[in-house]
């Protein structure tokens, strides 16, 4: 035994799980790494940082109490949420692209192995991650039920991060809708399809906007130095419009779409000078 655990017991409750999918919350300027964690102290991380975990829940509506609601509210007659901790928030999706080995503490799972019932507090958590990470390596985290909604969740190690794979990110959690339909437990629908849409299409525009003030420079022409300026302007503006819904970075770099050499300053047949 280790600190009080058999580990025979913790690999009696390996059961393979599933994902698809979970959800979790994270910061907004995270996005782009939904599933990159840290180590840092939590309900099942290592007391020595030596790893990290990732947690998801089966909702929206969980992982939205388990990662902003948590204790805020107890015995407060008035429930209040500051909006700094939320509008920066967006919803991941996940689902694991191999069976997860995981320990069960759902139910009685936690008393099987010799833990606190639910393993309610962190300290016991922690000792058991750490027993379980380092004794057990065939286990890639637990699954347990959320002290707040009763929903079913999952601490992941950061050794089995390689089997998830992050679906969208959802929405953003800073409109009053988002939070109303999380605490009511509503389904959310993802905005990354519709929003990828929408980019396409002002690209589309731009583009053929682009074409537009092309084909009215080489057909009539800019004499005066004014009118070159208002249509490099114009140009610029589009090629960058462009290139931001295309990610392409052209920020700093000089546009110089039309020059006052490339139109010519004779009178075209058929017009007047």
């Amino acid at each position: 035994m280790s600190r009080g655990y058999g580990f025979e017991r913790i690999t009696a409750q390996l059961v393979g799980v599933e994902l698809d999918p979970v959800y979790r919350l994270i910061r907004r300027q995270h996005r782009r790494r939904p599933l990159g964690v840290v180590p840092a102290p939590s309900r099942f991380s290592d007391p020595n940082g030596q790893y990290a975990v990732l947690y998801a829940a089966e909702s929206v509506r969980c992982s939205f109490w388990e990662a902003l609601g948590r204790n805020r509210f107890t015995r407060k007659k008035r429930r209040e949420l500051p909006l700094a901790e939320v509008k920066g928030r967006v919803v991941a999706t996940l689902r694991s692209v191999e069976p997860l080995a995981l320990v069960d503490l759902r139910g009685d799972g936690a008393v099987r192995i010799g833990a606190p019932p639910g393993v309610a507090n962190h300290a016991a958590g922690r000792t058991l991650s750490a027993v379980t990470h380092a004794r057990v390596p065939e286990a890639d985290g637990f699954l347990y039920h959320s002290r707040f909604t009763g929903h079913a969740c999952v601490a992941i190690f950061s050794r089995a991060l390689r089997r998830l794979e992050a679906l969208a990110l959802q929405t953003s959690c800073f409109r009053a809708e988002l939070l109303r339909r999380c605490l009511w437990g509503a389904c959310l629908k993802s905005t990354v399809d519709a929003q990828a849409l929408y980019e396409v299409s002002r690209v589309h525009a731009n583009l053929n906007r682009v074409g537009g003030l092309l084909k009215l420079a080489i057909r009539e022409g800019v004499s005066d130095p004014s009118g070159h300026n208002r249509l490099n302007h114009e140009l610029r503006e589009a090629v960058r419009e462009v290139s931001r819904g295309s990610n392409m970075d052209v920020h700093g770099a000089p546009i110089l779409l039309f020059s006052p050499t490339c139109a010519s300053s004779e009178p075209r047949p058929g017009r007047n000078r």
